[in-house]
């Protein structure tokens, strides 16, 4: 009996056990299911929230007839079924992100990035504890700094950068952010100093503060963030001297203080950063010489010291880095004899030394040892001697700019060997001789500009053949001969200016055949014929320089009605004839219409007045008749009138008076009659009949 009574017992308490198991067992299921339908419920709100949905992609993947951990850009927990992972990134989504985020109470990962959203971030997002990444890069988001973030001591990534949020940083910020890895706020519109507190997070790897409003000193206190990697605090306003300290940053990588105001001298400590290879401190007000010390940056890959106001020789050490790749001093005070020494970096790609005032001639061997030189610029300096022959052995080069030096002697026809060179800038040198019909083999070039030198002979056919070529600049030169009617092959050209030379014969028609072509210069030649009505085929047309020539004939009645952007024509300073064509008015673009210097006759057409945009207005020294149309005093951004030396008749328009922008207006040398008295301008009315 007492064996019965103890199975007894013994049956009951496994009952009752199980009982009590079951119960914990429904209510951890019971638990479970809610706390999956609060997550449920909170990405629901959040879509929502959503008005515009492009791809459809939420409403395609997110639906109650699917489990919450089946949704595309979610990811569950693989035990508790919880969300721990949202990513919908890069939808380009629009509307707002709502408070019910902060129910995902077992978030460990939120990326919002490339999207559309705006409005405020809501505080409950980060009352979540298990919260280490956050993401909101490059949307619309506003307000305040969300201070309330710096109280999870979880968060290791946060991303706020290419935004609208203002404010200022908390001065305590990072008290309650430990293990902070990855923190930005770039592209944004803060203010206010850099807190020194950002000290505390210890942990810091990457630091983004660039392209904000913030103003105050560089904290010295940055230097002890021994983690640190990469350091960005370009674009801001930023004052003093670049704290000693940042050279204790021993794991950085890449420094950018770029535009901002920063003074003193460059720290020779900074030669200490072993593992740097990006350093920026371009567009400030540093002074002083460069550092040898920079040669010490056995990892550096990147030089921008560009815009300041450093001074003396370019130190030897500077260049004694293999790795580096790009080197920017330009816009400086740096002078001494070109550094020779560069040439035995056969790493560099990026080398720009223009804007200076360094002096000397450029070696004959250069290129030797530089076979992957992608961009050199020496302009504006003080280089003297010829170019070398040698640089065609630069064979990627793609930029070469030699402007505003005094290089003497021809321009050496081997360059016609840089097949990959695309921009190619001589101007404003002492050049001789006439232009190698060798750079027309250049077929990846966009852009030559051989102005201001004293080149001689005529422009190669040749030039023809560089399809893309956008801008031929041949001005304030002495070629001769005619316009090369080949040039009417450069399908992509944009802008001509062949002005200031000695160039004669008509316009050739195929050089307008251009579709693309905006800007053409011809001034200051000898070119004759009648008026090149070809032209006016040309829609893109923008600017128009036929002035100080020999053209002569009448302008066509049509003009402007193919061309409904020009802004600027000239034809002063020829022997042109005949009436101004009243359908000028058509070109409601108009800016400047300069038509001095002729033998236009006839009246002033009132229609003129009803170009409302235009500023300047020269029909000085012509035989114009009639009266001034009182229909020019419509002209309201008119700043110039000038009709001198004319046989212009009767009263001033007193309406004239009205155009407040006009600056000056000369009406001399007429017979005109009346007058007015106007304040802040010039108006010369002299040798008139008052």
């Amino acid at each position: 009996m007492e064996r019965l009574h103890s199975l007894s017992i013994t049956s009951r308490f496994l009952s009752l056990h199980r009982l009590i198991l079951i119960s914990l067992f429904i209510a951890a299921a019971t638990a479970n299911k809610s706390t999956i339908t609060a997550d449920q419920d909170a990405l629901l709100a959040l879509k929502a929230h959503i008005t515009h949905d492009p791809t459809n992609f939420l409403a395609k993947n997110w639906n109650t007839s699917t489990p919450v951990c089946n949704w595309t850009g979610v990811t569950c927990d693989v035990h508790s079924h919880r969300v721990t992972v949202l990513n919908i990134s890069r939808l380009n989504l629009t509307g707002t992100i709502p408070s019910q985020l902060g129910n995902l109470s077992s978030l460990q990962s939120l990326n919002l990035s490339f999207n559309r959203l705006s409005g405020s971030i809501p505080s409950a997002i980060f009352t979540t504890y298990t919260l280490k990444y956050v993401n909101f890069r490059e949307n619309r988001l506003s307000g305040a700094f969300p201070s309330f973030i710096f109280n999870k001591s979880s968060s290791k990534h946060l991303d706020f950068s290419y935004n609208t949020l203002s404010g200022e940083i908390p001065a305590n910020i990072c008290s309650s952010l430990p293990f902070l890895e990855y923190f930005s706020l770039s592209q944004n519109m803060f203010h206010g100093g850099i807190p020194s507190a950002l000290s505390k997070c210890t942990y810091l790897q990457i630091l983004g503060l660039s392209f904000n409003d913030f103003s105050g000193a560089i904290p010295k206190e940055i230097g002890n963030l021994t983690k640190l990697q990469e350091l960005y605090l370009g674009r801001n306003r930023l004052q003093g001297e670049i704290p000693r300290e940042l050279s204790n940053l021993a794991e950085l990588e890449l420094m950018w203080l770029s535009e901002n105001e920063l003074q003193g001298g460059i720290p020779q400590d900074l030669g200490n950063l072993a593992k740097l290879k990006m350093l920026q401190l371009s567009q400030n007000n540093l002074t002083g010489t460069i550092p040898s010390q920079l040669g010490n940056l056995s990892s550096l890959q990147s030089l921008n010291l560009s815009f300041n106001r450093l001074s003396g020789s370019i130190p030897s050490p500077t260049f004694t880095m293999y790795t580096l790749k790009f080197v920017g001093l330009r816009g400086n005070q740096l002078s001494g004899a070109f550094p020779f020494f560069i040439f035995n970096k056969s790493s560099l790609q990026d080398l720009d030394l223009s804007d200076n005032a360094l002096s000397g001639e450029i070696p004959a061997n250069i290129c030797s040892s530089l076979p992957f030189l992608e961009y050199f610029s020496l302009s504006q300096n003080m280089f003297h001697g010829g170019i070398p022959s040698a640089l065609s052995k630069c064979t990627y080069l793609q930029i070469l700019g030699l402007s505003f030096n005094d290089f003497s002697g021809a321009i050496p026809k081997e360059i016609g060997n840089l097949t990959k060179l695309q921009e190619l800038y001589l101007g404003r040198n002492r050049l001789q001789g006439e232009i190698p019909p060798e750079l027309g083999n250049l077929a990846e070039l966009e852009l030559m500009w051989l102005s201001e030198n004293e080149l001689q002979g005529g422009i190669p056919q040749d030039l023809g053949n560089l399809a893309k070529l956008k801008m031929l600049q041949l001005s304030l030169n002495n070629l001769t001969g005619t316009i090369p009617s080949q040039l009417g092959n450069l399908s992509s050209l944009q802008s001509l200016n062949l002005s200031f030379n000695r160039l004669s014969g008509s316009i050739p028609s195929a050089t307008f055949i251009t579709h693309t072509l905006k800007y053409v210069d011809l001034r200051g030649n000898q070119l004759s014929g009648a008026f090149p009505s070809f032209i006016f085929n040309k829609s893109s047309l923008q600017d128009l320089d036929l002035s100080y020539n020999a053209l002569s004939g009448e302008i066509p009645a049509n003009i402007c009605s193919n061309l409904p952007f020009l802004e600027y024509i000239s034809l002063s300073q020829n022997m042109f004839h005949g009436g101004i064509p009243s359908a000028l008015s058509k070109c409601t673009y108009l800016q400047i219409l300069g038509l001095s210097f002729n033998d236009f006759s006839g009246a002033i057409p009132k229609e003129i007045g009803n170009v409302t945009k235009l500023k300047e207005l020269y029909l000085v020294r012509n035989r114009l008749q009639g009266e001034i149309p009182r229909e020019l005093s419509n002209l309201a951004e008119l700043e110039l009138m000038s009709l001198f030396d004319n046989e212009l008749q009767g009263e001033i328009p007193l309406e004239i008076s009205n155009l407040s922008n006009l600056e000056q207006l000369e009406l001399g040398s007429n017979k005109l009659v009346g007058g007015f008295v106007s304040k802040n301008r010039s108006a010369d009315v002299d040798n008139n009949r008052a």
